[in-house]
């Protein structure tokens, strides 16, 4: 099975949790999409910081 979320963006979402950890799934997910919309078709930001 091949996940639906490229790594990179796995990885982004953990450095900016890691970079502030009071910052919302919300909030990262803003900022993920505002980088090129990388999660417009992929998971909510909640599932992909699990």
């Amino acid at each position: 099975m091949t996940p639906r979320t490229p790594v990179e963006v796995l990885d982004l979402a953990a450095a900016l949790k890691k970079e502030n950890p009071a910052r919302t799934a919300a909030q990262i997910q803003r900022i993920l999409a505002d980088h090129a919309g990388l999660v417009a078709d992929g998971p909510d930001a909640a599932a992909a910081l699990r």
